[in-house]
């Protein structure tokens, strides 16, 4: 198992950059955005099944491994070619 930096918040093999828009995301803000954008039957399986290439795991086992929420909503967001205007979820456009 790999540790975290926690100056950089990032996965191992990651540039180690921080996003601008989020400094951090919580499992329930998490698992709001998984619904928004999935809808939550197809969320589910998502965490499941879905082996992030950034990652090379599934976001079950990044989470229970400790990779930071916003690490796998964004590695998800980036295996999904999920638009920046919706990677906030519904209620939250991006920051100008």
């Amino acid at each position: 198992m790999h540790s975290l930096s926690p100056a950089t918040d990032s996965a191992p093999g990651s540039t180690g950059e921080r996003t601008a828009y989020t400094p951090g995301v919580r499992e329930s803000r998490f698992r709001e955005l998984m619904d928004d954008e999935f809808g939550a039957g197809y969320a589910a399986s998502v965490l499941r099944a879905h082996s992030i290439g950034a990652l090379g795991m599934t976001a079950e086992a990044a989470m229970a491994a400790g990779v930071p929420f916003r690490r796998i909503w964004e590695s998800l967001c980036d295996d999904f070619d999920v638009p920046e205007s919706r990677r906030f979820g519904l209620e939250h456009p991006p920051r100008a």
